[in-house]
């Protein structure tokens, strides 16, 4: 097996601890969907390459407030929408210093040449990428994780990743290894790339 992988990211979860994901979401009924840490999986993905890299980082709360100011997050018709994937490219480089670039129509095999280029890859997915044998979903957005690693095996290419709405039940939260064809399932083809060194 061949892999390239980038410094490894330090896993951040949507709720805290970290084992309440699961609960969280199967409550998710009954909970306020514009509450901020339901729309925290960029803010988690952002945080995770920051203390990765050996950063400090700011909290969830703060980032995420940081980020709706540059317009990352927006009210519309009384929810909140985002992230906005523009703004979370601008946000990223001003905020953090790292340069980061949003794209689209892009494919799995885009997603394996940025990482082997050196580029963490923060992809919008279903939330449903969590079950690693599920259904195709209707939809292949709504969620971001972030993508740091590809191996490459005989049975084709394997793509590592940290969901922060991943379970722990199920293993789906650090060092998930998801296969080429799963990922393409669940994948909407928009990404931001992020690079590893800062702007100084």
């Amino acid at each position: 097996m061949k892999s390239h992988a980038l410094p490894e990211p330090t896993f951040v979860p949507q709720f805290e601890p970290s084992g309440d994901v699961e609960r969280r979401i199967a409550n998710v009924a009954n909970e306020d969907m514009n509450a901020p840490e339901w729309n925290w999986c960029g803010m988690c993905c952002v945080r995770m390459i920051l203390l990765g890299l050996g950063r400090e980082a700011p909290s969830l709360d703060e980032m995420y407030r940081a980020a709706t100011d540059a317009g990352v997050f927006k009210m519309v018709d009384g929810q909140v929408v985002g992230a906005h994937h523009r703004q979370l490219e601008d946000f990223i480089y001003h905020e953090f210093g790292l340069v980061a670039f949003a794209d689209r129509r892009r494919s799995t095999g885009d997603i394996a040449q940025m990482v082997l280029r050196g580029r963490y890859v923060i992809a919008s997915v279903s939330p449903t990428v969590r079950e690693i044998d599920g259904d195709v979903p209707e939809k292949k957005s709504g969620h971001l994780v972030l993508i740091y690693a590809v191996e490459t095996t005989e049975k084709g290419r394997v793509f590592v990743l940290h969901n922060s709405a991943g379970f722990v039940s199920t293993n789906t939260q650090k060092e998930v290894r998801v296969t080429e064809e799963r990922l393409r399932d669940c994948f909407s083809g928009c990404y931001i790339t992020v690079s590893t060194e800062f702007v100084e």
